[in-house]
């Protein structure tokens, strides 16, 4: 729910230009500052939500990290492509990716490209993410961007032993295929 809240803000802000990808870029740096603080000290509020939002492995790794790649992922889109494409990627992100997972966990019992990934949830956040995208674009464009941007999401991608978060992959390849398929 966390996921989709800081979502639907983003996308209420740039959508009223209350908002720019470059104030999105300074906040992902001041999180990323504060993940590397919190990582050698408990500083209060910020334990406190790292405790209720963050995955345990995360907060003893990297805390932050799935916040912090959501507003670099959410930074690039909309620094990077078209006003709508950026739009339809982050929404992608917000409620693709977020059903993903809650119906995944829930509902959830087929394995799909990675191993704790389940191809209901990945369904549902194709559906999802197509109807939130077709809010910015087409749906023409919203719902190939959707299935395209939820498979990559399916994959684990990984840099030297490093995976990839999802929340930066998922708003630029969902921005990506909506550009792309301007010239189709």
């Amino acid at each position: 729910m966390f996921h989709i809240a800081i979502g639907v803000v983003i996308l209420t802000g740039l959508w009223f230009d209350a908002i720019a990808g470059s104030h999105l870029f300074f906040i992902a740096l001041g999180g990323t500052a504060l993940s590397i603080i919190s990582h050698k000290v408990r500083i209060p509020i910020i334990y406190d939500l790292l405790i209720i939002f963050d995955r345990p492995q995360d907060r003893k790794n990297f805390p932050g990290k799935g916040a912090i790649f959501f507003f670099y992922g959410t930074a690039i889109t909309a620094m990077v492509f078209s006003r709508e494409s950026a739009l339809a990627g982050i929404a992608i992100l917000t409620f693709g990716d977020s059903f993903s997972h809650i119906v995944g966990r829930f509902f959830g019992t087929t394995p799909f490209l990675a191993k704790h990934k389940l191809i209901e949830g990945s369904i549902a956040g194709m559906i999802l993410g197509g109807i939130a995208a077709s809010a910015f674009v087409p749906v023409l464009r919203a719902f190939p961007a959707a299935i395209i941007a939820m498979t990559i999401e399916s994959i684990d991608i990984k840099i030297n032993k490093y995976s990839v978060d999802d929340n930066l992959i998922v708003p630029i390849v969902g921005a990506l295929v909506v550009e792309a398929l301007l010239y189709l």
